[in-house]
């Protein structure tokens, strides 16, 4: 992803953001955790599977994932013009730390 200014959408390069969300203590991939990017309207629940994408437009993010119960986990991510960035969470339960 490249950063980019307040041009319209179309004019900007996209991305796909993807991964896959889990619970940390049994394993378990988790459907309908929420996938979002601060500051923008982006967002996303995961799918059976406990899998998400996002097409984005390019720049540098911070992306949250949270579930009911779960500590909510954040990181920033970058990437190139067109790339797809991997990203897998497993959240943890404050209680098993």
């Amino acid at each position: 992803f490249l950063a980019v200014g307040a041009a319209g959408v179309s004019a900007q390069s996209t991305g796909t953001i993807s991964g896959r969300v889990s619970n940390a203590a049994t394993f378990h991939n988790l459907e309908g955790a929420a996938v979002r990017l601060e500051g923008t309207g982006f967002s996303t629940a995961t799918e059976r599977g406990g899998t998400y994408q996002l097409q984005v437009p390019a720049g540098n993010y911070t992306l949250v994932v949270s579930y009911l119960g779960l500590d909510t986990e954040t990181v920033p991510l970058a990437g190139q013009d067109g790339a797809t960035v991997q990203r897998d969470f497993s959240l943890p339960w404050g209680i098993y730390q």
